[in-house]
């Protein structure tokens, strides 16, 4: 009974993809003969052809010209429901096709083609830069008061991705996920005994939203300023404490990789600008923002010597609130349009 069932199932397979490939070979060269029935006035017979070989056309530019084709054929018969199917189909394949000089079109059919707007309504996109950082000082836990104690702007970077979405009016929302990452470094100099070197590089991992407002400068140039809220997630921290004993010359140094030693979640907010230009393969944009995490950037364990707190956790008990000045390189991809009548 298994053999029987194996060898009927074996045929049906072989006869189904022998109805496909004669329906794909069956439709080979179907848009020039659609387009010789149009024109020889046979309509409905260039309807049903298109209608048949609708599933063989696997390129774009097919699927468009089946519809162009359909959208004319519709047009004689002056069935405007389906005409006005047939542009809405070929415009989400074709979005720009109305601002072309459509000189080889039937004019009711540019008339019709034109009374539609399309607007990219959700983009898809990535961002990319660098930052300069330099944490701000809330409350410095020194024990040193006869010290020099300084923290050093540093570099930084970014790389994410973005989705965002045209909202009513001439704003838009984007959500974003971002990696970015810095270092601090402080020096304190000036004790009687040693001077201390730290350096901390950290990476967080963001979320944030941001509303954008659009101002147009130019036919294809705009400028956006946003605000961003978000928060960001401590996943890496590796720091290196290093002090010299001035009086033997003495250099020690030790390392530490301990990122649950600092508060791991940090609130952020940013604001800022960006540049954006419309071209045919998408978005191009540049931007430039100031960005704060609003909770407290310190260490866990207290201690009454800042450097033995240094020495026994790996990491300064300063309060800090980190922040930079990011530049980034952008861009996005429309991936659906808003297809409406004017």
């Amino acid at each position: 009974m298994k053999k029987y069932l194996k060898v009927i199932f074996f045929i049906w397979v072989c006869s189904g993809n022998s109805l496909i490939s004669v329906a794909q070979s069956d439709c080979s060269d179907a848009l020039y003969s659609i387009n010789k029935l149009y024109f020889e006035g046979k309509i409905q017979s260039a309807i049903d052809r298109t209608k048949h070989c609708m599933t063989a056309f696997r390129t774009k530019e097919e699927r468009f010209e089946a519809y162009r084709i359909l959208s004319n054929c519709y047009l004689a018969l002056k069935d405007y429901e389906k005409v006005n199917y047939c542009i809405k189909r070929l415009l989400k394949i074709r979005p720009n096709y109305t601002e072309r000089s459509l000189g080889n079109e039937n004019l009711e059919l540019v008339k019709l083609i034109k009374s539609y707007s399309v607007k990219p309504d959700l983009f898809l996109g990535v961002c990319a830069g660098f930052s300069i950082n330099r944490p701000f000082v809330i409350s410095n836990r020194s024990p040193y008061t006869d010290a020099r104690s300084e923290y050093k702007s540093s570099p930084g970077y970014l790389i994410g991705i973005e989705g965002l979405k045209d909202l009513p009016g001439n704003w838009e929302i984007a959500i974003r996920m971002f990696q970015s990452g810095s270092s601090i470094q402080h020096d304190i100099s000036g004790l009687n005994l040693k001077d201390i070197n730290y350096f901390e590089r950290y990476d967080f991992t963001n979320l944030a939203l941001a509303p954008f407002y659009h101002f147009k400068l130019k036919r294809d140039l705009t400028i956006l300023p946003f605000i961003q809220l978000g928060a960001g997630y401590l996943n890496r921290s590796y720091s290196v404490l290093s002090y010299e004993d001035i009086q033997s010359g003495q250099v020690e140094q030790k390392s530490y990789s301990e990122p649950e030693k600092r508060n791991r979640i940090q609130l952020s907010a940013a604001a800022g600008f960006e540049f954006r230009k419309k071209m045919d393969i998408g978005n191009i944009g540049l931007q430039f923002s100031y960005s704060s995490y609003l909770t407290q950037f310190h260490s866990k364990k207290e201690a009454s010597n800042e450097l033995s707190i240094a020495l026994d956790n790996g990491y300064f008990s300063d309060k800090l609130r980190l922040q930079s000045w990011a530049f980034e390189f952008k861009y996005s991809y429309p991936i659906r349009y808003l297809i409406e009548k004017k």
